[in-house]
This record gives C-alpha cells, sequence and structure tokens, in this order.
C-alpha cells in the first residue's frame, strides 16, 4: 500500500542497467531496486514488480485532493514519478490554501528531483489572495559503488512574506544488516530542516514503525501478510492524527482501495480551547504489471 507521499514523499548491492528488451533479470538487480524504490517513493511490501501505479486521494469536504503515478522498468528500477497534493483548511479570516508538487527522474548517476510548495490564504469576505510562503527545491539521489543510494544533496530557494532565505542540505541513508533501511539523517544550513528518522521492522522483516522527532507512523499487516493500516502523527504547529486502512486489495497482495480518516488539533491559546478538524478522504491505486 503506497500510503506516504510526498512528500513525504518515497524511499542496494549492484548497479545494473536496465534491460528495456525485457530479458531475465538478477536476483541482485531485482534486490537493489526494490529497496532503492522504498527509498525514492516509501515503496513497501510490493510482491510483483509493477509497471506503473496510479494513485489518487479525494475528500468529499474538499480538503484534499492527490494525484500522482509512478513508472517502472521490466526489472523494478523506478524510472519516474510525479505527485501534486493540494490541501484546504479554515482560517480565521477565510481558508488557508498548500499546494505541493513531487516530480523525480531517473539520471545515469542517480534521480534528479524537484519539489515546489506554495502556501496562500483566501479573505473570505474579499477572495483577495495573500501569499505566505513559496519554496522551490532541486536535488539529486546519489548512487554508491554498488548502485545503492548513500545519499541525496539538494538546495532550495524559499519565500516568507517578504523575506528570502536559501537552503543548502544533505541527506545520508543508512541500511542494517539486512540491507532494509535503517535510519535517514538529514543535515541542512536550516535549523528547522534538520532531522533524523529512524525505521524498525517485525520479525517477518516488514515495515513496523517509523519515528522521528515531529512523525510517528505505524503500520498492520493482516493474516496474509498483506498491508492493512498505517498511524501517523505528526506534531509541527498544529497535531495531525491520521489514520489509513485497506479496505480492497488486488491478486497481488496490493492495496487497491483505502480509507483515510485525519484528526487535526489545533492548540488554543492562554485560555482558549483547542480547536479540533475531522475529515475523511478515499485513497484509490490502480497496478499496472508487466507481462
Amino acid at each position: 500500500m503506497v500510503f506516504g507521499k510526498v512528500i513525504t514523499l518515497l524511499f542496494l548491492l549492484s548497479f545494473c542497467i536496465t534491460r528495456a528488451n525485457g530479458a531475465e533479470c538478477t536476483d541482485n538487480e531485482k534486490r537493489i531496486n526494490e529497496v532503492n524504490s522504498r527509498i525514492l517513493y516509501d515503496l513497501n511490501n510490493v510482491t510483483k514488480t509493477p509497471k506503473t501505479i496510479e494513485m489518487s486521494t479525494v475528500s468529499e469536504d474538499g480538503y484534499i485532493q492527490e494525484k500522482g503515478n509512478v513508472s517502472f522498468s521490466r526489472c523494478g528500477e523506478l524510472m519516474s514519478g510525479l505527485m501534486f497534493q493540494e490541501k484546504k483548511s479554515i482560517a480565521p479570516k477565510g481558508t488557508l490554501t498548500t499546494t505541493f508538487k513531487y516530480s523525480l527522474s531517473k539520471q545515469d548517476d542517480g534521480w534528479s528531483y524537484r519539489y515546489d510548495f506554495k502556501m496562500v490564504d483566501t479573505d473570505r469576505a474579499t477572495q483577495q489572495q495573500k501569499q505566505l510562503s513559496e519554496q522551490h527545491t532541486d536535488g539529486i539521489f546519489l548512487l554508491n559503488k554498488y548502485g545503492v543510494i548513500s545519499r541525496s544533496s539538494d538546495r532550495s530557494e524559499m519565500t516568507t512574506g517578504t523575506v528570502k532565505n536559501a537552503g543548502i542540505a544533505d541527506t545520508a541513508f543508512t541500511l542494517d544488516n539486512n540491507n532494509q533501511l535503517k535510519d535517514v539523517t538529514r543535515t541542512s544550513n536550516i535549523r528547522s530542516d534538520n532531522s533524523k528518522t529512524n525505521y524498525e521492522y517485525d520479525d517477518k522483516g516488514r515495515l513496523k514503525t517509523k519515528r522521528s522527532a515531529t512523525e510517528v507512523a505505524e503500520y498492520t499487516y493482516d493474516e496474509l501478510g498483506r498491508e492493512k493500516s498505517l498511524f501517523s502523527t505528526k506534531t509541527y504547529f498544529t497535531i495531525d492524527k491520521t489514520l489509513t486502512t485497506c479496505k480492497s486489495w488486488n491478486s497481488n497482495g496490493q492495496c487497491t482501495l483505502a480509507e483515510q480518516q485525519t484528526k487535526i488539533i489545533i492548540p488554543g491559546i492562554g485560555e482558549s480551547k483547542d480547536k479540533i478538524e475531522e475529515h475523511i478522504a478515499t485513497l484509490k491505486y490502480d497496478y499496472v504489471y508487466w507481462d
């Protein structure tokens, strides 16, 4: 089940050239591509190599809209990806809209990526829009001598109000003895952009928990080993609690339909009470496989 994005989104032993002619893939090549795909796009528990994955998220109240697609080679190497997200929430005098776009493309030495973020406040009475913040980031995922993603590097241009900043960051990816992602450490010249995420697995090697200073994500599986749910808690200016539960799977055990329940807690100021927003969204995944 492809639960993470973004931007989230998204996410190892010898580098092989993609076999465009469909020749047999080596086990080593498949393992490399599988782990690299986990790093690049947070793909977890994939049992059969897809050709493409189309994703969408829609909430009836208009809170969130998402669309995305990912493509793979016959040997499971992620070739390209695109994700767009829009969220709308109630502001004191209008509507706060955040948009996020992420693109990923395979290059000779790794993968290039770009993401664009924008936050706009729309006045309820006048419908005038005021841009609160904007960010543009370009980066690249780099491979070690075995063809494994070992780090990424990116540069950002950010504007908040009239203040402009430039960010430079490097991210290191560390694997455990089972070639599973162990931790991700991001180092940036901007203090709030520094982070470390740790990954924990169950006794069957399935992702169980993903934990950082601002987010905890917990995965569960059903009796057939399929991903069943993802519960995440994100703490920033608000506390966002999201439960995503799969309702339907395809014959390869991949989730095709899920329900997402989100509770947003906005802490009160002074003696004022906390404000709570609740939203329900439908997630759909369409898998196309190589013959």
